[in-house]
């Protein structure tokens, strides 16, 4: 057997190269837009906080990768809104949210969630992930 088609054979970028990177990438991008979706259903309602029921998901992206995301809101009404009270009441039902996320994924761990509130949606339009 010729030597130099073995190596071609068993080469770790015929593997691991740009393909399995784009393939990465989808199945990330996918991973946000579900992520996106079901926290956006939980905030609205299933959460059972008035507070919380007025946030909007603007986006999901991956942090530094799939097993952490940033989940980034706004308040939907467009009044001012304390960014200090939405975070401790979204870290009261963090594990509610995650475990909304866990129902409706399908993966071996449901990641990391990491709240983010912005003020104004326009502004972080670059890199979303909306439906």
């Amino acid at each position: 057997m010729n030597n130099s088609k073995w190596k071609r054979l068993h080469e770790p970028a015929d593997y691991f190269g740009p393909q399995e990177d784009r393939k990465r990438e989808r199945k990330t991008q996918q991973l946000c837009r579900q992520v996106y979706r079901t926290v956006s259903t939980a905030l609205a309602g299933e959460c059972g906080d008035e507070l919380l029921r007025d946030l909007t998901v603007a986006c999901v992206e991956a942090a530094p990768d799939a097993s952490r995301l940033i989940v980034k809101v706004y308040g939907a009404s467009g009044q001012e809104i304390s960014v200090h009270h939405v975070l401790e009441r979204l870290e009261r039902v963090r594990g509610k949210l995650r475990h909304a996320v866990a129902g409706a994924i399908v993966r071996k761990r449901a990641p990391e969630l990491v709240f983010m509130v912005i003020a104004n949606p326009v502004n972080h339009s670059r890199g979303e992930v909306e439906p």
